[in-house]
């Protein structure tokens, strides 16, 4: 009887080499320009998956996922307004042996993090406005 090993399910974080994950906006408030920064924070988060054994061609994988976490500057302030999974893949054997290869695949797809980041933006402008004008009305109680 031969002895399966499985492979490891955890969980290894890999550092995106990505540049360029800044966008630049800016909102109209109360007659004034104000400055938006969006800046990405890539996460490559992989798993091993699959079966290992002695006898028997290895059927392990990597599985990858590309997290990103979008923050905005906004006055000096700095909060995280989405985080999203934004696409995924895998490669053949296990995830350290690849971790090279999962991060040039990334990056090879740099683009598509930047277009998430932009589209984020559009997204969050009414909830910047919002938090300018509640912080405009707490200001003046004072």
């Amino acid at each position: 009887m031969s002895i399966m090993l499985f492979a490891a399910a955890a969980a290894v974080h890999m550092p995106a080499t990505l540049d360029g994950l800044d966008h630049r906006t800016e909102v109209q408030h109360q007659g004034a320009a104000v400055e938006l920064v969006y800046r990405g924070r890539a996460t490559i988060r992989s798993k091993q998956v699959g079966a290992a054994s002695s006898t028997r061609v290895s059927a392990v994988r990597c599985a990858w996922r590309v997290h990103v976490a979008v923050d905005r500057t906004m006055g000096g302030s700095t909060r995280t307004v989405a985080t999203d999974e934004i696409m995924s893949g895998s490669r053949p054997g296990d995830c350290l042996a690849n971790r090279r290869a999962v991060g040039e695949d990334v990056a090879a797809r740099g683009e598509t993090v930047r277009a998430h980041v932009a589209a984020v933006a559009g997204r969050d402008r009414p909830q910047a406005l919002a938090e300018l004008e509640a912080a405009r009305r707490i200001a003046s109680r004072d």
